[in-house]
C-alpha cells in the first residue's frame, strides 16, 4: 500500500511539474512575442518628432497612459485618439498638434505593444481624469476600430466619433446612437478593405460625414513613413494631415455649435 501511495505522489509530481513548466513556456512565448512587437513598432519620423515638443500655443505633456496635446487658450470639445496597429502613439503628433492648434484638447493614447485591440477602454481613464469636458473618440486603422467598439458601448459619455482609413463592425456598432460620425479614406489607401468599409456603413448613423480625401493613403495621418501594401500618395504627408485636420476641425466647430 505504501508503495502504491509513493508510486501516485511520484505521478502527480510529475504532472505539476509538466503543468508548471508549459505555463512557463507559454508566458515566456507570450513575453517575447510582446517585446518583438513593441520594439518592432514603425516609429515617428522627424515631423512627428518636432511635433513632440511644446509650442506657444499648444503644451506637449507625456503622461504615463497618454500624450496630452493642451492647447493655451481651449475652446472645444476634446479628442481621445487611439493609433494604427503597431505605430507608436507619438507618429500622429502632427495630426494632434493641428488639433490642439485649434483650440481641441487632444488625447494621443497609449497602447500595450502598440495594439489598440489591447487597450480598447483606455479612453475611459481620460473621460474620468476630465470629467468637465466634452469628447469625440476616433482613430486610425485598427486604432478606428477600436474606437467605435469603445464608442458603442460608451456613447453616452461622447459627443462624437471619426475614423481614419477605418470601418465600424459588428461590435462598434454605433447606429441607433446619436454620436455624430465622419469617416475618412484616402483615394489612394490600398490597405483598408473597402468591402469592409461598405458592410461597416450599416454600423454607422444615416447621417454620418464620408470624405474621400483626394490623393491620401492610409499611412499618412501620422508621421511614420511608407506602409507595406499601401497606395502611392500623389499628395504630401504635411498635405493630408492638413487636409484630415481642416476636416475634423469643421466637423468638431459643427458639434461644438449644436451643444
Amino acid at each position: 500500500m505504501t508503495e502504491l501511495n509513493n508510486s501516485k505522489t511520484k505521478q502527480h509530481r510529475k504532472l505539476k511539474i509538466t503543468i508548471w513548466s508549459i505555463i512557463i513556456v507559454v508566458v515566456l512565448a507570450i513575453g517575447g512575442m510582446w517585446a518583438y512587437l513593441s520594439m518592432n513598432a514603425l516609429e515617428p519620423l522627424e515631423k512627428a518628432q518636432a511635433a513632440m515638443q511644446s509650442t506657444e500655443q499648444v503644451e506637449v505633456i507625456d503622461q504615463k497612459n497618454w500624450i496630452e496635446f493642451q492647447p493655451k487658450q481651449p475652446q472645444g470639445v476634446s479628442v481621445i485618439f487611439y493609433q494604427g496597429a503597431f505605430v507608436e502613439e507619438a507618429s500622429y503628433a502632427p495630426l494632434a498638434q493641428l488639433l490642439a492648434e485649434g483650440g481641441h484638447p487632444v488625447y494621443v493614447m497609449k497602447m500595450p505593444a502598440n495594439l489598440s485591440v489591447a487597450g480598447g477602454n483606455s479612453a475611459s481613464k481620460v473621460i474620468e481624469a476630465y470629467p468637465d469636458e466634452t469628447f469625440v473618440i476616433g482613430g486610425h486603422s485598427l486604432g478606428g476600430a477600436m474606437a467605435a467598439r469603445f464608442a458603442a458601448g460608451h456613447a453616452e459619455d461622447l459627443a462624437g466619433m471619426f475614423l481614419l482609413g477605418a470601418y465600424a463592425d459588428e461590435k462598434g456598432d454605433v447606429s441607433d446612437t446619436s454620436l455624430s460620425v465622419i469617416s475618412i479614406i484616402g483615394e489612394k489607401d490600398k490597405v483598408v478593405n473597402r468591402e469592409n468599409v461598405k458592410v461597416g456603413r450599416d454600423y454607422l448613423p444615416q447621417d454620418t460625414i464620408y470624405y474621400n480625401l483626394p490623393g491620401g493613403n492610409h499611412a499618412q495621418y501620422g508621421d511614420y513613413g511608407l506602409q507595406k501594401g499601401d497606395g502611392t500618395a500623389d499628395i504630401t504627408m504635411e498635405e493630408q494631415i492638413t487636409l484630415t485636420a481642416d476636416s475634423l476641425l469643421s466637423w468638431m466647430d459643427q458639434i461644438q455649435s449644436e451643444k
